[in-house]
Formats: C-alpha cells, sequence, structure tokens
C-alpha cells in the first residue's frame, strides 16, 4: 500500500475526484485499488475515499516511469494499440509499486525487530561490564590479601592456619 499519511491533514477525495486530478478515468483508479496500488478509506456511510496524497505520489512515480521511456512522437497520433499498451503499462507500475510498497513496509517491520533486540543487547552488554567491574574488585582484593600474607606483614582476612593447618 502507498505511505500513509495522517487523513486529517490530507484532503479525501471520491474515485471520480481523484479521476479528475490527475486527468484519468474513475474505472482506471477503480482498477489501481482493486489491484492494491492505491488505498481507500470507507466512511461510516460506506463510502470509499482516497487521500489526494496517495493518488498525487502515485502519479508522481508513474510520471516519473513514462518521461524515462523513450518518446514514441505525438501524443495525438497515438494508434489504439499504443494507448492499449500504456494502459498495460501503467497497470503493471501499478502492480510493481504496489509490490515494493509492500517490500518496504516488511522491512520496517524488520528493522524495529531488530532496534529492539539492539535494544535489548546493549542492556545485556551493560549488565555483563557491572559484573565484570564487580570481578575486578573482588580479584583487587584478593591479590592485595596474598601480596600482604607472602610478605608476613599480616595475616589478612585469611590467616595460614586455616589453609595450611599450621
Amino acid at each position: 500500500m502507498p505511505a500513509t499519511v495522517d487523513s486529517s491533514k490530507d484532503e479525501r477525495l471520491t474515485l471520480s475526484q481523484a479521476a479528475k486530478l490527475v486527468g484519468k478515468a474513475s474505472t482506471t483508479l477503480r482498477r489501481l485499488v482493486d489491484l492494491g496500488a492505491l488505498s481507500t478509506i470507507r466512511d461510516e456511510t460506506g463510502k470509499h475515499w482516497v487521500r489526494q496524497s496517495d493518488v498525487i505520489s502515485h502519479y508522481a512515480v508513474q510520471a516519473h516511469t513514462v518521461a524515462s521511456r523513450p518518446s514514441t512522437g505525438d501524443k495525438t497520433q497515438r494508434s489504439g494499440a499504443t494507448t492499449a499498451a500504456s494502459h498495460s503499462h501503467d497497470l503493471a507500475v501499478a502492480s510493481e509499486v504496489a509490490r515494493l510498497t509492500a517490500t518496504v513496509s516488511g522491512q520496517q517491520t524488520q528493522i524495529s525487530l531488530l532496534h529492539d533486540s539492539l535494544a535489548r543487547e546493549r542492556q545485556n552488554v551493560e549488565g555483563l561490564k557491572k559484573q565484570v567491574e564487580n570481578l575486578e574488585q573482588e580479584r583487587t582484593q584478593h591479590l592485595a590479601e596474598m601480596r600482604a600474607l607472602l610478605s608476613g606483614k599480616s595475616e589478612g582476612l585469611l590467616s595460614l592456619k586455616k589453609w595450611f593447618g599450621k
């Protein structure tokens, strides 16, 4: 589906109004809806609406695609076959846009899951850092006690008698 926009900030149009806006037949827009290339909003009365931004966005992508094709001469001289081919191309582009939009949506979901996983892993790393810090403090204390015992200056917390039975 095309990117969604907050409907309170985006003008809603009937299919007929949207068709007039982009210079297409309303049946063409209905086909795009059926293909999933254009999403509709159904109001409480059951009437279908399209977002103006969705229609403009769809035809902006299509215009870019058509503009990148080589020119075939004056539009007024197009044959019926050329018009049918153009219509077929329009539907193919609409289908491809719908497919790519679905792919992007799936990838956005995966990205969100990866962000969540990364946050959990960062928490795990912080916990492990604290454990390492505590273990390092214990090691430092044990080393100090061992040095004291070996130098004979102090019995420390662990006496030689406890260790060696002397």
